[in-house]
């Protein structure tokens, strides 16, 4: 029984020490500010390209560009 609890509070205990949480590309896409800081730690990070958050978030930036270029297209050639 005492393992039993020692190995639940273990368990426990790690998963409260568990990293940031992972967000997706569009929760980047639509938080702009967390988006620029994310990609600002990941400039000074080493291995930024093994972590998700880096990853998503130059996603994110890569995508709001083409959005931004698209919009830009039909505006002045229309749809």
């Amino acid at each position: 029984m005492k393992l039993r609890a020692a190995t639940f509070l273990s368990l426990l205990f790690l998963a409260a020490c568990n990293e940031e949480e992972n967000h997706t590309i569009e929760y980047f896409l639509e938080n702009e500010h967390e988006r620029a800081t994310m990609i600002e730690a990941c400039e000074v990070q080493d291995r930024s390209g093994e972590d998700a958050n880096c990853r998503n978030a130059t996603e994110a930036a890569a995508k709001a560009r083409r959005i931004k270029r698209l919009e830009t297209a039909k505006r002045l050639y229309g749809e």
